[in-house]
């Protein structure tokens, strides 16, 4: 009943407020997503956790004259793949799976950056959206300073996000989950559903936007108001990216600052100064805790457990997909009947919908990624396809990417790369092609 009435509430806000508002209102709660989903319902939840997909469907309605012109190839691919992903989600539900989570991850990202790529911004509701995605990080990121400093605080989370562990005579922590440790170090990630590879990640997407908005603030967004929350946001995601030990969320930034300073020589400058500080960061982390260090250089290495095993893990993973090219149904890699789970997201997808549905995936991204990179009028598009890349190569050896609430901020990214962000008139409004 709860649920319902929440999901009421909400759709009385859609239907009174624009697609600009609505968006604002999804990503600053986004963060919170899965800590009120627990903490509120435990283990239940679903038809709550169906707000943001609600979101966006009124905002494809609200949009529905821009949002299908133009990206005909995309769109084209886009209804493909949903069409096949509906069809494995009734095979998935035939032999008992519960693939309704997956299908979400399938069917909406891509819906959104359609959304957004449609949706009629000027530089205030760009602000707005910039300010509200900064704010929800910030309390969720709150909530990891909390974790970090104050072990009795950390308890208390785990205990809220149902996360079990016992404590053994000499004080070490053991956890059912073995990502809350990393080499007999509790890792960072407060709040956050998911736990510490979710945190580290969703604070990569963060980052990065930060550093869209560092790069770009006096051409385009102009956030001179905002520098204060920029500079505190940019902190505490460095900070939370390092303490979580999510090495697919470090890979995510460091390959977009790599891809953008070999492509973008305007901005080579920039993005090397902003590496160094990152490095300088990790750098201070490792001098401040000898832990950190050992854990950094054991992955470097590939001594640590985890990192050296994820090579053969998804050489296995994909040896297992090509012997099973059609798929066994969404919801096949997750739960206690899952067939086989790898540590990869692109992989698991595949083994869900087959070869031709893992096929129809990428070629919707490589039909956006040449859509952003021919998007010259907008001046971040270097950095929007460098991102793209990045989330793709990672994808295949995290499983963490695709999952919420990480997913919604990368293809949020893929969405601003196809906007005519840098051609504003005097009017603050810009116009759209046809394809």
């Amino acid at each position: 009943m709860v649920e319902i009435v929440l999901l009421l509430l909400f759709l009385l806000f859609c239907l009174k407020h624009s697609s600009k508002q609505i968006l604002c209102f999804i990503f600053l709660f986004l963060p919170l997503h899965g800590t009120i989903k627990t903490i509120v319902f435990q283990t239940g939840g679903e038809l709550f956790s169906m707000w943001k997909e609600l979101g966006l469907i009124i905002i494809m309605l609200k949009e529905r004259n821009a949002i299908f012109q133009g990206y005909n190839s995309i769109w084209r691919m886009y209804i493909f793949l949903c069409l096949c992903a509906l069809v494995y989600f009734w095979l998935g539900t035939i032999h008992g799976y519960h693939g309704s989570s997956t299908l979400k991850k399938i069917l909406f990202p891509c819906l959104l950056t359609l959304c957004v790529a449609k949706i009629n911004f000027n530089r205030n509701d760009i602000k707005k959206l910039f300010f509200c995605i900064l704010v929800g990080s910030i309390i969720i990121n709150i909530t990891g300073l909390l974790d970090f400093l104050s072990p009795p605080i950390r308890s208390i989370f785990r205990h809220l996000m149902n996360v079990e562990y016992s404590v053994s005579k000499d004080g070490t922590v053991y956890y059912d989950i073995n990502s809350f440790t990393i080499m007999g170090y509790e890792r960072v990630c407060g709040l956050m559903s998911g736990g510490p590879n979710q945190f580290g990640i969703f604070n990569a997407g963060i980052l990065f936007i930060d550093i869209i908005a560092i790069l770009y603030c006096n051409t385009i967004f102009n956030f001179k108001k905002y520098k204060i929350i920029i500079v505190i946001s940019l902190c505490m995601s460095s900070l939370f990216l390092l303490l979580s030990f999510s090495r697919a969320g470090m890979a995510i930034v460091l390959i977009s600052l790599l891809i953008m300073s070999l492509t973008d020589r305007k901005l080579r400058s920039k993005t090397i100064f902003i590496m160094f500080i990152l490095m300088c960061a990790l750098i201070i982390g490792m001098m401040y805790s000898p832990q950190v260090k050992e854990i950094i250089l054991a992955t470097l290495t590939g001594k640590e457990a985890s990192s050296s095993n994820r090579y053969s893990m998804t050489n296995e993973a994909l040896e297992f997909l090509i012997d099973h090219p059609f798929g066994y149904g969404l919801g096949a890699t997750s739960g206690d009947k899952s067939v086989y789970f790898a540590e990869s997201s692109l992989i698991n997808i595949g083994i869900e919908i087959g070869l031709i549905g893992l096929f129809l995936l990428l070629i919707l991204i490589l039909y956006i990624y040449r859509s952003v990179k021919n998007n010259k009028s907008n001046k971040t598009y270097r950095a929007c396809c460098a991102f793209l890349i990045a989330y793709v190569m990672t994808s295949l050896v995290s499983v963490n990417t695709y999952e919420n609430p990480f997913i919604y901020y990368a293809w949020l990214i893929f969405g601003f790369g196809l906007t005519k962000i840098g051609y504003f008139t005097s009017r603050n409004i810009y116009s759209y092609d046809k394809d």
